[in-house]
This record gives C-alpha cells, structure tokens and sequence, in this order.
C-alpha cells in the first residue's frame, strides 16, 4: 500500500486501523511531514526508485489513489488577508470516499455551500461541481478567498499532460515537476509531487502564455493519527493577498457493517 495525500479530502493512506477519531497531532509539512509520509509509504521492492519511473507512469501512480471506503468530517477556518485586513471565517468539508471516486461537500460559513466529485478513471471528464447554495448578498464568497472547490479534490492533478519540467528539492525533499493544462480555460498548472510520498507539495496556475503565475497553492502542515496523514492546512496566495484553509477538527472512520455512512453526512436544505 503507499501514500497520497489530498487538500481537505483526505484522501487516505490505505491503514489496518478502523477508526480514525479527532486528530489531534498536527505535524508540520515541512519537512516532517513529508518524512512522516515517506515513512508510512509503501516498501519499494528490491531497488525501486519514483525518480526512475517515466512521466506518465509517476502521474499515473499520483492520479491513483489507494482510498478505503470510508467518510470524513472536517471542519476549521479560512483567513484571508488583503489590503492589511484579516476575514475569517468557518468552513467544513465532509466526503464519501470509495476506491473508484470522492463525494464531497464544501460549506463556507454555514452559508455558502458546493457540491464536489472525482471519478479517478474519467481524469480531468470526471471531475464535476455543483453550486448547491450561493452566498447571501453581502457575505464573502469561496472566490473572495481566491479558493476554487476543486482545490479540495486535486482536479488539478488530471488536467492534460504537458512535460515534465526539471525535478526540484521542496524543504530536502525530492520532487518531479509537471506542466499540466485544463483543456477548456488553457490554463497551466505547474505541480510539485514528492517523488516518495506521491502526494503534491505545491501548485502553480499561469494563464497559457503568461510568464508569471496568478496563483499559488502550497500544503504546509498534516495530522498525524495511526500513521493515517491528513492535509490541515494549506496556503493560497497572490500579489496583494494571501489565504490560509486550516482544519482543526477532523473524523475520519472507515465504513463497515458496525459503521455505516451516516444519514446526515452531507447538508440538505429542509431536512
């Protein structure tokens, strides 16, 4: 079984243990996190090394995620700070996580709320979103944030395969570098994925032709529960502002015949 990790989702290191309750450890991703995740990686065998892998066999191995069945409940803040001034606010993510995709739901502030899904075998044709609830007039909205729901599901990740770009070191950690790009909005993504852990460190969004990118998505610290690593906190920024997704409160259980996914998992209008 090996390691990858998702922004917000969970996504979740295949592990023997069926209940993951409120993690509480929080360990920083730079560097140890990432040499938690190393730890909890699959054994290589033999002589086997990521680095030797070709471009699409390393992207095809990140795009497969090893999830149990089984649903989370996350819930934290965003800070967004422009122009010298902080505006936080609550946000909960809650998923269904099966092998073949993710079902989740992103509520801002109890207000503003979106449906999310990746179906791993469809790549980028399998990622849908849905606006189930929009924010009141007046209220901040998941864009205000320079946040996008997808963020939370790595769509990224399945965006069309451009190159691979000379590999990096993130925090002594080693790396392999892509240029990917969304086929309708041209936009390119440059993600850095951990050449062990398989899960990305950084992302970067350029518009097709732009020398600069407009956006930056950094994970900067995980909770540690039962060798289970779950990303807590991410950074997004841009000239004039930056926000930070934290998640302090998180449940995480595997779902069997004791252990059903809950009737309430996901927020409903009227029930």
């Amino acid at each position: 079984m090996r390691t990858w990790l998702s922004l917000l989702i969970a996504l979740i290191v295949a592990a023997p243990t069926a209940l993951i309750g409120h993690a509480d450890d929080e360990t920083p991703a730079e560097p140890a996190a990432a040499e938690a995740a190393e730890a909890a990686a699959p054994e290589a065998e033999g002589d086997f090394d990521p680095m030797t892998l070709s471009s699409a066999e390393f992207l095809a191995w990140a795009r497969r995620p090893p999830i149990e069945n089984s649903f989370t409940i996350m819930k934290g803040t965003i800070t967004h700070r422009a122009d010298r001034k902080n505006h936080v606010v609550n946000v909960q993510f809650r998923a269904r996580m099966d092998p073949r995709r993710i079902i989740g739901q992103f509520i801002i502030d109890d207000n503003e709320r979106y449906g999310v899904s990746q179906v791993f075998a469809d790549g980028a044709q399998g990622t849908t979103v849905l606006q189930e609830r929009a924010a009141p007039e007046g209220h901040k909205t998941l864009r205000d944030f320079g946040l996008r729901p997808t963020d939370l599901t790595l769509s990224f990740l399945y965006w069309d395969f451009l190159e691979e770009v000379e590999p990096e070191r993130i925090a002594n950690r080693r790396v392999r570098v892509y240029r990917l790009r969304h086929a309708k909005s041209k936009e390119i993504c440059v993600v850095a994925i951990d050449a062990i852990a398989l899960f990305p460190l950084r992302a970067e969004w350029t518009l097709d032709g732009a020398e600069k990118p407009y956006r930056k998505l950094e994970f900067k610290s995980f909770l540690n529960r039962d060798g289970v690593l779950i990303p807590s906190q991410a950074k997004i920024s841009n000239t004039g502002w930056k926000t930070e997704l934290r998640f302090t409160d998180v449940v995480l259980k595997r779902v069997d015949e004791e252990t059903p996914v809950p009737t309430d998992l996901f927020v409903i209008d009227g029930q």
